[in-house]
């Protein structure tokens, strides 16, 4: 009986080198497994590498991104839509900006709200077959209004604590 040749997933051979996305498949899966070093070396890789844990930990994006898909239940034309509208708000947020790590989370902050307070706005407006969802929803967006209104005012307050106001 012929014994089947295991794949070898090849590892970076300097610490410079980025580990390859087949690595990081097959770490998830044996890990996902049960396979304790490969989920010590998953850790570590996430460790070292900057690009990995700075795009998939980016809780943030990841809210965006929900809220969007929600928006556009599978639309692309509204999908893409909707991040480019998202993409020129955070721009426009940024654009008197300094690099600080409190204005990027309150940008962040503002952009998730500004989602959230427009879908909760259309679920508010559909038709409810029964009263007290059409409270619940109402009762959803005066919060999400009244956060995104906070992200705001705290914008503004940081940003003239910086030095940054129009009039400043």
């Amino acid at each position: 009986m012929r014994r089947k040749k295991r794949n070898r997933i090849r590892e970076p051979e300097t610490t410079d080198e980025q580990p390859t996305k087949e690595l990081i498949q097959h770490l998830i899966k044996q890990s996902s497994l049960g396979d304790q070093r490969a989920g010590e070396r998953l850790r570590q890789i996430i460790r070292d590498t900057p690009e990995i844990w700075s795009q998939v930990g980016d809780l943030p994006k990841h809210t965006e991104l929900s809220l969007i898909d929600l928006f556009s239940r599978g639309g692309v034309l509204l999908a893409e839509s909707i991040r480019e509208n998202v993409r020129h708000l955070r721009e426009s947020l940024r654009s008197e900006a300094i690099d600080s790590v409190l204005e990027d989370l309150l940008i962040d902050h503002i952009v998730v709200t500004y989602l959230e307070l427009n879908f909760t706005r259309m679920a508010a407006i559909q038709p409810q077959q029964y009263a007290r969802d059409s409270k619940y929803w109402e009762q959803r967006h005066e919060k999400a209004d009244a956060r995104y209104r906070a992200a705001i005012s705290e914008l503004a307050k940081l940003r003239q604590l910086l030095g940054m106001s129009e009039s400043g």
